[in-house]
């Protein structure tokens, strides 16, 4: 994959591990494993430093962005599995949308 878009596992793009050398220039580079066509999400992140990113047989969708070309590299060691729902939660507390215990934030007056 040497440009950002969205591509589809089985057609597109063949399940694997892949990795980039990171994000283009300063910028960041951003990808989205995603479980079915309306892109519920199944793995993510966004980063300054290089990716590795296992595609699964059953993931409908690989979306890419701002990120060096992927390689097809079957010998990188992929990162440590991180559940779905906590990184989502995570993610929600960061940008302010979750209260820590992963409940909705109050609304800001």
């Amino acid at each position: 994959m040497d440009k950002d878009g969205t591509f589809a596992v089985g057609s597109d793009i063949v399940p694997g591990t892949y990795s980039t050398a990171g994000p283009v220039g300063n910028g960041t580079c951003y990808w989205k494993r995603s479980g079915n066509p309306d892109g519920a999400l199944l793995d993510n992140s966004l980063s300054k430093k290089a990716q590795v990113v296992v595609i699964q047989p059953t993931d409908k969708a690989f979306k890419t962005d701002g990120c060096q070309p992927w390689q097809l590299t079957p010998d990188a060691t992929p990162p440590p599995e991180a559940s779905g729902p906590q990184v989502q939660a995570g993610l929600g507390i960061l940008n302010g949308l979750l209260a820590p215990n992963g409940q909705p934030a109050p609304p800001h007056n």
